[in-house]
């Protein structure tokens, strides 16, 4: 199998051994913090043909690494410890446009993992960016910047071992 990027015109096809084009979807993969989200992305992007530009979060580091006065490998590092900053910072960069971190996750591959924001996951499944939402559900401890649940997702797969 042979992935179209984004430079090839084709951002959601994918060109399988057989010849064959085939459309795949754009998936938005949500969860509470180190639920495997982006294990599970990583896990299509190698069986299934999607790909995989890094979570939400990475379109949030530079401002965060400029905020803490870190690098950006330290400041990725830690967001676990300044969740509420990278919080604010996502809220700030979607204030003009909901959909402005998924549209950057969209230019990158099809898989957007780590959406935080009910009203940010409505607009993108309104307006058709995401066609499919899957929730990985483990055992971990409830993420407080996290606005929704499982009840958004279209199929919601257990995680309490090991993908």
């Amino acid at each position: 199998m042979t992935k179209l990027t984004p430079s090839d015109g084709v951002s959601s096809y994918s060109r399988f051994n057989d010849g064959s084009i085939r459309h795949l979807p754009n998936i938005a993969i949500c969860g509470h913090s180190r639920a495997g989200k982006d294990e599970a992305a990583e896990w299509l992007q190698r069986n299934a043909g999607f790909r995989y530009g890094g979570s939400l979060s990475t379109y949030i580091t530079p401002f965060a690494a400029a905020r803490l006065g870190m690098s950006e490998s330290e400041a990725y590092a830690c967001r676990h410890k300044h969740r509420d900053l990278w919080k604010a910072i996502g809220i700030e960069m979607r204030s003009v446009d909901p959909g402005c971190l998924v549209g950057l996750a969209l230019r990158a591959g099809n898989l957007v993992v780590g959406t935080r924001d009910r009203c940010e996951l409505e607009s993108d499944l309104w307006r058709e960016l995401i066609h499919l939402v899957i929730w990985i559900e483990r055992d971990v401890p409830i993420d407080p910047t996290l606005e929704y649940g499982s009840e958004v997702a279209h199929i919601v797969i257990e995680n309490n071992g090991s993908l």
